[in-house]
């Protein structure tokens, strides 16, 4: 299996599928950092805690995570 380059690199999906297309964005005037995982349209969400939001597709997977207020996690 191939290894990521960096944490942010690679994510697995639940069967073990390995995904490169990771992408990070930091917002620096609203201070929302954003990992988005997959490319998929965001069909849903749920607030996993106060600030940070997991965003789901059609199928319930995880395609991305909002941060507001990253600066208070990073």
């Amino acid at each position: 299996m191939q290894q990521p380059v960096n944490r942010f690199d690679s994510v697995f999906r639940p069967g073990g599928i390995l995904l490169n297309k990771t992408k990070m964005a930091y917002f620096e005037q609203e201070d929302v950092l954003h990992l988005e995982i997959s490319d998929e349209l965001e069909k849903g969400s749920i607030e996993l805690s106060p600030n940070i939001t997991a965003e789901l597709n059609d199928h319930g997977e995880l395609i991305g995570i909002e941060i507001l207020n990253a600066s208070a996690f990073i």
